[in-house]
């Protein structure tokens, strides 16, 4: 059996007596190969493990690819199946070794990895996706695209991840073409530092050729209006733009907008606060956004309205789409309340329930108590802009001043949202802008300190908490009667976690007496 077993496709645990006892059935795995098993059932979409009885005994099988069950043959069938399959063998290995192929230590990839710029691993896929990335060689001796990216400010971090993302840049000329893309878009009023950003989030702009790309694509923004300052920060957004044909992609989308009643300013808008819409589908993405603003009863002057003042809902799923506005009815709100909201504020189409909009309307119930529970949607209604303001950074530390003051009568909507800093401090916290952005500061580095603990756990406590926490399920798991009685009082048991569904129906009837013992 172990010689007739192929070990890469399968592993077969056995009692060897049985071989002597037990009438075996000759089957192949997916290369051909010949095995033995004992009353053995299996299928073409068998891929997991079967379990295989014979004489009160079992043979684990396991089983990683499609095995095809064959009727018995003699010795001579046999040898010559295995014969051919080992030929099919081969020649995979041969294949596959043409598929990676080998980096030479004298090659630009071979010298990148001895002098620690790229690892093994990334240098195979570099030359996995590029595979004429071997062949280039360095000559003077060091790397000239590498030591022209360390110049602009890019480390070897981001240096390795330009080569693997984009290997055909070792081919280039860098230094010469380097300087005149970084030339062009200082122009843009870049600085070296926002262009260095911009290479490393998108490679192949190293190759894209200036006058025929990157000025026809830069003339494209200046036609619809944005300034060459917005054009740079347009591309920092959003750099694959870059990358995209104007024929196909460009063009298209314009008309279609035009097709859709927005002028040009409006679509220069559009473009400028959303430049990912021009790598967007339109068939997919853009046209079913549209329908879906059509279904949710807004009439084409409106859908424009949304579209150019928040383009962003044209990159989210419809699904997400349809979450929001069935959110906004669980909390209260009508089908032509909805059409209102998003008509006057369609910046509420985009936020996030659980990170957004559920805390924001917790915080005015629970803490700011602006609305009891049960009216969120008169709140919604009368403030339809509530939920553009950040909860910490300005919401909850307004809150936190005005208690420090002693003021909670002069908690209102207006004070925590609308009002500008100084007519806060001056109308509803009589005190000064000085004073409150001091009080601001602190409180913001407070929360970053708070984050930045959270994030740095010694791997020791992680270590501790888990050993921890499973000694407490063995526990509860062998004797949770006694468990229950003996747990120790010295363990930090808030940081323990059971996940309870997956345990025994016993420990899933004592999980409520565990809570009350932990507390």
């Amino acid at each position: 059996i172990n010689g007739l077993m192929d070990r890469d496709s399968m592993v077969l645990w056995c009692v060897p007596s049985l071989v002597s006892t037990t009438k075996w059935t000759p089957c192949r795995n997916q290369y051909g190969i010949i095995y033995f098993s004992n009353q053995f059932v299996c299928t073409r979409q068998c891929t997991t493990q079967n379990m295989v009885h014979a004489n009160g005994n079992t043979i684990h099988m396991q089983v990683k690819k499609k095995v095809n069950p064959l009727p018995f043959y003699d010795n001579g069938s046999v040898q010559k199946i295995n014969q051919k399959s080992t030929a099919m063998i081969n020649k995979k290995k041969k294949k596959s070794k043409s598929e990676f192929p080998k980096i030479k230590k004298h090659s630009a990839l071979g010298m990148l990895v001895d002098s620690g710029v790229l690892s093994k691993s990334q240098a195979f896929q570099a030359a996995k996706r590029h595979p004429r990335a071997v062949e280039y060689m360095i000559r003077s001796g060091n790397c000239a695209p590498v030591n022209a990216l360390s110049k602009l400010g890019i480390d070897n971090a981001r240096i390795a991840r330009i080569i693997v993302a984009f290997p055909a840049v070792l081919s280039y000329r860098i230094d010469t073409r380097l300087d005149a893309l970084v030339k062009y878009l200082l122009d843009l009023s870049l600085t070296r530092e926002q262009i260095a950003t911009l290479i490393s989030m998108f490679p192949p702009l190293l190759g894209l050729n200036i006058r025929t790309n990157l000025a026809s694509k830069i003339e494209f923004f200046r036609q619809l209006g944005i300034s060459d300052e917005r054009i740079g920060l347009c591309l920092l957004r959003s750099p694959h733009i870059l990358g995209l044909s104007m024929k196909n992609s460009f063009d298209p989308k314009i008309e279609y907008f035009k097709d859709l009643g927005l002028s040009p300013s409006e679509i220069g808008k559009l473009i400028n606060t959303s430049p990912f819409v021009l790598g967007l589908s339109l068939e997919s993405c853009i046209i079913p956004k549209v329908g879906f603003l059509k279904d949710l009863g807004l009439n084409p002057s409106e859908i424009v309205a949304v579209i150019s003042r928040q383009g962003s809902i044209m990159g989210l799923a419809k699904d997400q789409l349809h979450a929001r506005v069935e959110y906004f009815k669980s909390i209260g709100l009508k089908s032509s309340e909805i059409i209102r909201l998003v008509r006057s504020n369609p910046q509420v189409l985009a936020f996030s329930i659980e990170n957004n909009m559920r805390l924001k309307l917790m915080f005015y119930c629970d803490e700011a108590k602006v609305i009891t529970r049960g009216n969120e949607a008169q709140l919604v209604k009368t403030y339809p802009a509530l939920f553009n303001y950040s909860l910490e950074k300005r919401l909850r530390v307004r809150l936190l001043y005005l208690k420090s003051r002693g003021m909670t009568k002069r908690i209102t909507m207006n004070a925590l949202c609308f009002k500008t800093d100084a007519q806060f401090v001056k109308v509803d916290a009589d005190s000064t802008l000085a004073e409150y952005m001091k009080f601001r500061t602190n409180y913001l580095s407070k929360q970053q300190q708070k984050k930045s603990q959270e994030k740095k756990i010694p791997q020791e406590s992680k270590s501790v908490k888990v050993k921890s926490s499973s000694r407490l399920k063995s526990q509860l798991i062998s004797n949770p009667s006694e468990s229950l009685t003996s747990t120790p009082t010295s363990t930090n048991l808030t940081t323990l976690h059971i996940d309870v569904a997956s345990q025994p129906l016993h420990l899933q009837l004592l999980s409520p007496l565990v809570l009350n013992q932990i507390g």
